[in-house]
């Protein structure tokens, strides 16, 4: 398990690495040809940006959730009951678990939707920008799901 751990972590590493390389470089080459080449300012950079961003952040969101980097409501957390926190946080963790799977389940349908579209200026299968939310989706689910097992692993004990 921890070798799949560490295997799709990399993943999410490198995949918001380039997602974030690649709009950095489009906006850069964006301003750059719009400052010194005003007739070439190429179409696509905008789409083009947008699709890193999409991506960048499809990846980073599964490791935000495998550190636990997302938003929550502390101050009001601390107020309950250590009882009440464990099942709060199984309750939690089980529904946004069913969540992200349903979700991870249904982009595949929305990615084959986006297979008979194409991208405006980029001419590329909407899918590839679908992709995304699969990604993100189940990411987001595989690292709940892990700290969901631990959870109940620990509350028996």
């Amino acid at each position: 398990m921890m070798q799949h751990n560490k295997i799709i972590t990399k993943i999410l590493q490198y995949g918001t690495l380039a997602g974030a390389f690649g709009l950095i470089f489009t906006v850069i080459f964006q301003i750059l040809t719009r400052r010194f080449f005003v007739e070439f300012a190429p179409s696509w950079t905008e789409e083009a940006s947008r699709f890193f961003f999409v991506y960048a952040i499809s990846f980073a969101a599964g490791l935000a959730q495998k550190d636990d980097y997302f938003v929550s409501m502390d101050y009001v957390y601390r107020k309950f009951k250590p009882e009440f926190r464990k099942v709060a946080d199984l309750i939690i963790h089980m529904i946004s678990c069913i969540l992200f799977l349903l979700m991870a389940v249904f982009s595949v349908q929305f990615i084959y939707l986006g297979s008979i579209e194409t991208s405006p200026s980029l001419g590329l299968s909407m899918a590839i920008a679908f992709t995304s939310m699969l990604i993100m989706s189940g990411s987001i689910f595989y690292f709940l799901l892990i700290q969901l097992i631990q959870k109940v692993r620990t509350s028996r004990k």
